[in-house]
């Protein structure tokens, strides 16, 4: 599971600077906690289902191409 460190003091100072009210601030502050970060893809999740997608492209491309290839060949003998 990933982890997310927060400054939440730093934050609700952030913004009530920017004109929220310490409610209001606090209130964003604990929306942003409440996030489930178990659905979150983590960089390493996004590289192995790049690779994942590159095996399967793969996979099927060079049997087709070898395919087109035999049958220009048959076609030209």
């Amino acid at each position: 599971m990933a982890a997310l460190t927060l400054d939440t003091y730093r934050i609700v100072t952030a913004l009530k600077s920017r004109g929220f009210n310490e409610e209001q601030a606090q209130g964003v502050v604990e929306a942003i906690r409440s996030v489930e970060l178990d659905a979150v893809a983590t960089k390493s999740d996004v590289e192995i289902a790049v690779e994942r997608a590159k095996n399967d492209i793969l996979k099927w491309m060079i049997p087709l191409v070898l395919g087109l290839y035999g049958l220009i060949a048959f076609k030209l003998i």
